[in-house]
């Protein structure tokens, strides 16, 4: 289903780096239209579907996707704008006279994989641009870090428009384990979340400290053989504590979305008082420093830069901020490609 799209997508004039939106539902038609947008050589461009007509607006005017994937019950939320919209449900009878072979068309790692807009907490909602390598590096490195095998149960829980769900998707994915989705409805409430675990043998689950408090609050009880995994917010050690009595380990994670999710992570032992960000993934440099860019000492208060595998492209259609937050990293070399940036 994925090929067909994706050459229907490019026949739409989809290609590398183009831009798709993708409006939909928490359905199987979410994985299709992503792995079609990817295979067609474009960029998704997550769109939640319980997100007011004007936040929607401003996503797709700054965008300006080249098509919108969707369904046809979505389609009077879009207020009649004239967006290029496919209907995945009403339009898959033309979609699936497509051949069903992979398309090639000639990506690399350094091309988008997704541009994902900010929550827009501190100002206005900012796209941040991500690529290939930098997804490749995030999965393969929490596979490894975690153990996640193909007898493995992730659920994900993860609305599209927030960036936990690309390797809540791309983790079970890449390492043949199972996948998932929750409805919208069970990612409010704690009980209706333990019937899904306990029917299908959920072996991890994520979730902000917000989330895991609502989930504790609604009925959640979680399991003896569950891996659970806390980011997006500070874990206070009383929440920890409480996660810990309901699972086979906790994990706290640690990243920006301009930097491919997440860049830290690492075990919250039962005994701990100080909850802490973890350790830096695969191929990902944490820098603490100075207001001159200079490393401070141990236990000194610095800045965090983030550089390596994990930096985006910075942010689409801002150029100055691009530029003010997306630095040289004057801790490695130059090389032919340019010298690497930090965020």
């Amino acid at each position: 289903r994925s090929n067909q799209l994706a050459h229907y997508l490019i026949s739409l004039g989809v290609g590398v780096e183009s831009l798709v939106g993708l409006y939909i539902n928490r359905s199987l038609d979410m994985i299709t239209g992503i792995l079609g947008i990817l295979k067609a050589g474009g960029a998704y461009v997550p769109i939640d579907a319980d997100l007011p007509t004007s936040r929607i607006q401003m996503m797709m005017e700054d965008a300006q996707p080249t098509v919108l994937l969707t369904q046809e019950n979505l389609l009077p939320n879009l207020d009649g704008e004239p967006y290029a919209a496919v209907c995945l449900d009403r339009d898959w009878l033309l979609i699936s006279q497509e051949v069903s072979d992979p398309p090639d068309v000639g990506m690399d790692s350094d091309n988008l994989a997704y541009v994902i807009y900010t929550s827009g907490s501190t100002g206005k909602p900012k796209g941040a641009k991500n690529v290939h390598r930098s997804v490749v590096n995030l999965v393969n490195s929490m596979g490894r870090r975690i153990g996640i095998t193909s007898t493995d149960h992730i659920l994900s829980t993860t609305t599209l428009s927030f960036d936990p769900s690309v390797w809540e998707i791309f983790l079970p994915l890449t390492t043949g384990a199972q996948l998932t989705i929750a409805t919208r409805e069970a990612m409010l409430d704690g009980a209706k979340l333990q019937r899904i675990i306990d029917d299908n043998g959920i072996t991890f689950l994520r979730s902000t400290p917000s989330g895991w408090r609502l989930y504790l609050e609604t009925g959640w009880q979680g399991g003896k053989d569950l891996i659970v995994l806390s980011g997006g917010e500070a874990l206070t050690p009383d929440l920890a504590h409480k996660l810990q009595q309901r699972s086979a380990v906790l994990w706290h994670t640690y990243g920006p979305a301009e930097a491919a999710v997440v860049c830290t992570m690492g075990i919250i032992p039962p005994e701990a008082k100080v909850i802490t960000i973890g350790r830096p993934h695969d191929n990902i440099q944490i820098y603490l420093l100075d207001e001159h860019l200079e490393p401070v000492p141990v236990g000194a208060t610095g800045e965090l830069y983030i550089g390596g595998d994990g930096v985006g492209r910075g942010y689409y259609n801002r150029p100055e901020l691009t530029a003010e937050k997306f630095i040289p990293n004057p801790f490695v070399d130059n090389d032919a490609s340019g010298h690497p940036l930090m965020y």
